[in-house]
């Protein structure tokens, strides 16, 4: 009997074109809410939201707006030290919300 796909692992199967590390990789540092210009307007921040997808919550990051105000002038990405892609990631959850309704 075939395993069904996390949430997690669908976001990361999104990611196939991406370049970097796999959110996974992420180390909460919190350098990608520091440089966003725009985490005022969001109701969890970037660095939440990685924690979120690496807890698999995906009720709670479908929930949230973060990834709609993500301005893609990719500041996150830029600045993380663990070479993550976060701006695609947001992009990810974009098109997965899109697709689920």
């Amino acid at each position: 009997m075939a395993q069904q796909t996390t949430f997690s692992e669908e976001i990361s199967n999104m990611l196939s074109t991406a370049h970097g590390s796999s959110f996974k990789a992420c180390i909460q540092c919190g350098s990608c809410t520091g440089t966003c210009p725009v985490v005022e307007f969001m109701d969890q921040s970037p660095r939440r939201i990685m924690a979120m997808l690496n807890a698999n919550l995906k009720d709670e990051v479908l929930d949230c707006n973060t990834y709609w105000f993500c301005s893609s002038c990719y500041h996150c990405t830029v600045r993380c030290p663990a070479d993550i892609d976060i701006t695609e990631v947001m992009s990810a959850l974009k098109r997965y919300s899109i697709g689920q309704k």
